[in-house]
């Protein structure tokens, strides 16, 4: 084929071997995932080719390199000079590092080695003059560090110190501390725990929900078939925490805790429940999945979370004077939402949860499972609603679209996203959104690694591979024919009548 032209952002030549110019609805892109060989990789969505690669682990084969995470630091620049940061840990020594690399080229920009191990690690919502999002590290003896270590960055958490919060929670572990920034001198961070949790005697966590901090709403309420508005509670700083207990009875508890004060917003219990458990968070829903060693079986339960009003709110005037009163944001009072829940079996084994994410957060949602067929399925939203009647819908429930409850969640061939692939080993999904509303790129690995996009209202904007368009071509251009005869002929019409 034609040679490609090197890209100014090009330092390693990837350019030229691989078509990397962006699509106009962003469906071009990279997946860089991380190998327990602690291997970079990042691989074309469109080929699967392998576009760059390295090799972040050493060779001393009594030293092993863990890959843990990948934080996107600089996502546009004008520039074109990205950034993105993984960070790992050497053992036995425990020390972790973080190297920078630009995720389009694969050029490795930095390397440098933390002091001890970081066992919190997170992206703050401030941005310095370069575009980049400062990284906040929390390190075994308690230091924090911040990524880039520049006098500005410093000067933009000394000004953020008091809204700079986070927690650390393990799987496994019983215990939940929240932290806050503490200044000494020279410049350099300490956490300061401000709220801890222990779960009761007997019980360990077994799963973490996290809300995407990222996450776009559509809508800050819910509308009924009545017309009137459920508002939703929206609280990013909410952490959904799943514990299992085997003292006596086994036990699955879900914890909603708020990470800003340590308080725990709800809790829900399920008996002769056991894990693997597997969360996920969005919005105002809390999907999570357990094994029900009573009945053998695997089910899904769901939790909405609303705003404790006095009433719904029926008019958009009842809706503003609601928002203009609430001055305090969920994370800083301590009011309990109302909660809605409802539980469904799934016929098959589950090994992970995901939920579909948009630009805009306008396309309804669609949870993603992983199931034990090594296949991936989707499930509408309206099956995950936890106000679907248990008895004769209503006129009010068929007005608002809710689907009549059945205990068994629909497993329909044309909603497995992975078609007749199977997907090897299959344990984790991941997401993220298009340029384009109604579709979001979904990776699933394990053994395997399946890449597809998903889009749970269908492509409402933009035309399909199979669209005729040559049938539209003829169409206009033959109504461009008529009009013009029938003008011409008007014309002469008008002209035969003159001359009368």
């Amino acid at each position: 084929g034609a040679r490609r032209r090197r890209q100014a952002w090009d330092a390693t030549g990837v350019s030229q071997a691989h078509d990397m110019v962006g699509d106009r609805f962003g469906f071009k892109q990279l997946v860089v995932v991380l190998t327990e060989q602690a291997s970079v990789v990042a691989l074309h969505s469109q080929t699967g080719q392998i576009v760059w690669q390295h090799y972040l682990g050493g060779s001393d084969p009594s030293r092993r390199t863990v890959l843990k995470n990948i934080f996107v630091t600089r996502p546009a620049a004008p520039d074109n000079s990205l950034e993105m940061q993984v960070l790992g840990e050497v053992e036995p020594e425990g020390v972790s590092f973080l190297a920078a690399f630009h995720p389009l080229s694969g050029a490795l920009l930095d390397r440098r080695t933390l002091p001890a191990k970081a066992v919190v690690a997170s992206l703050v919502p401030l941005v310095d003059s370069t575009h980049r999002r400062l990284l906040c590290l929390l390190d075994s003896l308690g230091d924090v560090h911040v990524v880039p270590d520049t006098a500005e960055a410093k000067r933009m958490v000394a000004a953020h110190q008091r809204s700079l919060l986070f927690y650390r929670v393990e799987v496994g572990g019983t215990l939940l501390r929240g932290y806050g920034l503490a200044a000494e001198q020279g410049g350099r961070w300490r956490a300061d725990e401000r709220w801890s949790v222990p779960l009761p005697r007997g019980e360990v966590v077994a799963a973490l929900g996290p809300h995407n901090a990222d996450e776009s709403v559509k809508l800050a309420g819910r509308i009924l078939g009545n017309r009137a508005v459920l508002l939703k509670y929206i609280n990013v700083n909410l952490l959904a925490v799943a514990t299992t207990s085997t003292a006596t009875v086994p036990v699955l508890r879900m914890y909603l805790i708020d990470t800003v004060m340590g308080a725990i917003v709800h809790s829900a219990v399920h008996k002769d429940a056991a894990g693997p458990v597997h969360v996920v968070q969005t919005e105002n829903m809390v999907v999570y999945s357990y094994w029900n060693r009573k009945k053998e079986r695997q089910e899904v339960a769901v939790l909405e979370l609303f705003d404790r009003t006095d009433a719904q709110l029926a008019t958009a005037a009842q809706i503003m004077q609601f928002n203009a009163s609430s001055a305090v944001m969920p994370g800083f009072q301590a009011d309990r939402p109302v909660v809605q829940g409802q539980a469904y079996i799934l016929p098959q084994g589950l090994r992970s949860l995901a939920v579909t994410t948009t630009r805009r957060g306008i396309t309804p949602k669609a949870f993603l499972a992983a199931l034990s067929t090594d296949q991936v399925l989707s499930l509408d939203r309206r099956f995950l609603d936890p106000r679907r009647p248990t008895a004769k819908p209503t006129p009010e429930d068929q007005e608002e679209g809710l689907v009549p409850y059945t205990p068994m969640l629909p497993v329909m061939p044309t909603a497995v996203l992975s078609y007749n692939q199977t997907v090897q080993r299959l344990r984790a999904i991941r997401v993220a959104p298009a340029r384009i509303e109604s579709t979001c790129h979904m990776v699933a690995f394990g053994a395997d690694i399946f890449y597809t996009r998903v889009t749970p209202a269908k492509a409402f904007d933009c035309l399909g591979d199979d669209f005729n368009f040559l049938t539209l071509v003829l169409s206009v251009v033959g109504l461009g024919v008529v009009t013009w005869v029938l003008m011409w002929l008007q014309g002469r019409r008008d002209l035969s009548n003159a001359w009368k």
